[in-house]
C-alpha cells in the first residue's frame, strides 16, 4: 500500500538506498477472499500473437579475428534502383546496431508556394 506524507501509520523499517520509511503487514483475510471470488472481466484481453518478432536470439557464429580483419570495411548486401545495403558485423561489442539514411525526391513541395 502506498501512504501519504501525512499517514498516522507508524514505519517500523527503513530502506536503504533511499532511506524510505516503510512497514510490512499482513493482508486482511476479507481482502484476499474478495480478490480470489472475483470473476475475470471479459472486456480485458491479450493481443494477437505478432508475427514480426523473432523468438530466435541467437547470434550467428564469431568469425576468426584474422577474418575480422580482412573484412575491415562493409560489404554491399543489396543494391538496386530503389536502395542499396550494406552490411558489416560489429566484432568488437557484438552488438546491432543500424544506420539509416533516407533521400526522398518529390515534386510535390515545388509545386506551389502555399506548400
Amino acid at each position: 500500500m502506498v501512504f501519504s506524507k501525512n499517514s498516522e501509520k507508524k514505519f517500523d523499517k527503513i530502506e536503504s538506498w533511499f532511506k524510505t520509511e516503510y512497514s510490512v503487514c499482513d493482508i486482511p483475510n476479507d481482502w484476499l477472499e474478495s480478490w480470489f471470488s472475483m470473476e475475470p472481466d471479459q472486456s480485458f484481453s491479450l493481443p494477437e500473437p505478432n508475427i514480426f518478432l523473432t523468438t530466435d536470439f541467437s547470434l550467428l557464429p564469431n568469425p576468426d579475428q584474422e577474418d575480422a580483419q580482412k573484412k575491415k570495411y562493409p560489404i554491399k548486401v543489396q543494391d538496386d534502383e530503389l536502395s542499396e545495403v550494406w552490411y558489416h558485423r560489429d566484432c568488437k561489442f557484438k552488438l546491432p546496431q543500424a544506420f539509416l539514411y533516407f533521400y526522398l525526391i518529390s515534386p510535390l513541395p515545388l509545386s506551389s508556394p502555399q506548400k
